[in-house]
């Protein structure tokens, strides 16, 4: 989880709009419930934030930010990973 941005998805559980640069995975993290800026562009950051801010306003909008965060819950993540570990130790 560490690649995939722990911060973030916990800012998401909380309702936080995300803004991340469109590097590693955070992108994929985020999905449709985020906005995504160009890496080291600050006029895009700018603008990925004004919008990030219009976006909080819409009530719905952050229901489902909160939902998308809890895909990435930490047990989801745990029972994946115990699954990949029994997969790889019965071979």
């Amino acid at each position: 989880m560490n690649r995939l941005g722990v911060a973030v998805v916990e800012a998401m559980q909380c309702g936080c709009v995300p803004v991340v640069t469109n590097r590693g995975a955070l992108p994929e993290v985020v999905g449709d419930v985020g906005v995504v800026v160009e890496y080291g562009n600050l006029t895009s950051t700018i603008e990925g934030i004004k919008k990030a801010l219009k976006l909080a306003e819409n009530r719905e909008f952050i229901k489902k930010i909160r939902e998308r965060g809890k895909f990435f819950s930490l047990e989801r993540r745990e029972k994946k990973l115990v699954e990949i570990i029994k997969g790889i130790t019965k071979t």
